[in-house]
């Protein structure tokens, strides 16, 4: 059975990720509509009813949009760090005592068969993590969100087939578009998100750890492009003499539909 994953939606406007070995299927935040959700788990032969656990990076809407709701409508657990439960807990509306499952940020999960690892990542947010899924010999890491990767960051990220790699914004175009000041400076701080050229250095870091594909996530509508994203990845790739299809993969995800599903034998 292969671990298949898919991203139901990433953009500044809303984030959630779909894992599955077959048996235990995840869901990694729900910051979209809960019927755009349901839309999308049906779309690749999914249905919301078979969904055994939502598990939250940090309390932001675009990541928690509906988690209330899919715990309320299908009676899905809810596994967020203390921290990060406190901070959104008004946010989601009242849900069952029983779907409350909280976590120490920087250990291991094991929900049904699958052990999910967590990491403490610097956003500004009360306790954000960053998540790797691992089932048996195969694990995917979502690490987006983030002003900067650290050296425990890079750790956690090897062994992975997949990563969901931030790359949020282009630089130029950040300080050209029309967000107020204070709102670039955030986003430019090492509490605020990875720009393209963060991406892919980070991808070069990588280069000797087995991953397969890297999938350029959570862009940004006001100052990214996915052609500017993929380009400029490319394009710093290319000067390290790491080509995109020979050595490594990279695939888009999108603000407004569902990626391509990926699976992992």
């Amino acid at each position: 059975m292969s671990l298949s994953v898919c991203s139901l939606q990433s953009g500044s406007n809303g984030n959630c990720t779909f894992i599955s070995n077959g048996r235990t299927n995840l869901l990694i935040d729900c910051g979209i509509p809960l019927k755009t959700l349901e839309e999308g788990l049906y779309s690749i032969g999914v249905s919301p009813s078979s969904i055994h656990g939502v598990f939250v990076t940090h309390e932001h809407s675009d990541h928690i949009k509906s988690v209330g709701a899919i715990s309320r409508r299908y009676g899905v657990p809810i596994f967020a760090n203390t921290s990060t439960w406190e901070a959104m807990e008004k946010k989601i509306g009242e849900v069952r005592p029983g779907c409350i499952k909280l976590f120490s940020s920087g250990g291991d999960i094991y929900f049904s068969d699958i052990c999910i690892s967590t990491i403490k990542i610097s956003h500004d947010a009360a306790e954000p993590v960053a998540f790797s899924v691992c089932d048996k010999d195969r694990k995917v890491s979502i690490v987006t969100d983030l002003g900067v990767i650290n050296k425990g960051v890079l750790s956690f990220m090897e062994g992975s087939q997949l990563v969901f790699l931030e790359a949020n914004h282009d630089v130029d175009m950040l300080i050209r578009c029309s967000y107020p000041p204070v709102l670039k400076q955030r986003i430019l701080s090492a509490k605020g998100h990875l720009s393209n050229t963060d991406c892919a250095e980070t991808i070069l870091k990588l280069m000797d750890h087995s991953i397969r594909y890297i999938l350029l996530s959570h862009l940004s509508k006001e100052s990214n492009t996915p052609e500017l994203a993929f380009a400029t990845v490319r394009d710093i790739l290319a000067q390290s003499n790491v080509h995109i299809g020979s050595d490594i993969m990279v695939d888009m995800t999108y603000r407004d539909h569902v990626s391509r599903v990926y699976n992992l034998i």
